[in-house]
């Protein structure tokens, strides 16, 4: 259990990681150019658990957590953070990160905001099971911006199973996804 509060880096302003399992923690009002609140690469796996990724800012991508490689968020809140892209979630795709994938489990994604996906911005691979996506907001794809309208090496997937993805606001396109 722990509390990650007001921290600042280039990468990870909360916690950057490669690996691991991470329970019952709380990641808030930290800052980076990449992953405000966490920055996960090359990770076989990172594992977080009931945990929340609250009012975090990205400059760049990823103001709640940025996903380099594998991971599993179960039981997590990722609200009210902010970043050019991907404001709560931003997923990578393409070099080494070509065959990893991000999974949300039971989670809510929720009060983010970006230019682009201002709940989650994917280039990679992503699976939503039990999610709840709602009152987001972007430019483009409020909920969920899917980069597969981008070049092909750029494609990413998505497999959603029981989810919500409503209620998110865009200005521009695609107010919930824009795949």
């Amino acid at each position: 259990h722990s509390q990650v509060a007001a921290n600042s880096a280039t990468f990870g302003g909360g916690l950057a990681v490669a690996a691991g399992t991470i329970v019952d923690s709380t990641f808030t009002d930290n800052s980076a150019d990449f992953g405000g609140g966490v920055y996960t690469y090359n990770s076989p796996l990172v594992n977080l658990v009931d945990s929340r990724i609250e009012s975090n800012t990205a400059a760049t991508r990823g103001g709640g957590i940025y996903v380099g490689g594998s991971v599993s968020l179960v039981g997590v809140t990722i609200a009210h953070n902010n970043s050019g892209e991907g404001g709560g979630l931003f997923k990578s795709g393409g070099g080494s990160d070509t065959f990893t994938t991000a999974t949300l489990t039971n989670s809510t994604v929720s009060n983010n905001n970006a230019t682009t996906g201002g709940g989650i911005s994917n280039f990679g691979n992503l699976i939503l099971k039990s999610v709840t996506v709602t009152a987001n907001t972007a430019t483009d794809g409020g909920g969920i911006a899917n980069r597969s309208w981008l070049p092909p090496d750029d494609n990413g997937s998505i497999i959603v199973a029981n989810s919500i993805i409503a209620g998110n606001t865009a200005t521009g396109a695609d107010p919930d996804v824009r795949s």
